[in-house]
């Protein structure tokens, strides 16, 4: 069975791939504020990141930790 193709990116998927790269926010509402920063919801900002494993996208969501910094 066939996998289907990668779903291609629209500017919001570029830009939250973008902001979220960048460092996430260690606030009570990190999505609530990431969206906000985006102009759009928290809703849709969930929705997108939680269809992009299956969209092939991405294959997950996850810190990366630097050791080395104190």
């Amino acid at each position: 069975m066939s996998r289907p193709a990668p779903a291609s990116l629209d500017e919001l998927d570029r830009r939250i791939i973008n902001a979220l790269q960048g460092g996430f926010p260690i606030v009570d509402e990190p999505y609530r504020e990431v969206a906000a920063s985006l102009g759009t919801t928290e809703t849709e900002l969930l929705a997108r990141l939680q269809r992009w494993p299956e969209a092939r996208v991405m294959t997950r969501f996850a810190p990366e930790f630097q050791r080395e910094r104190p």
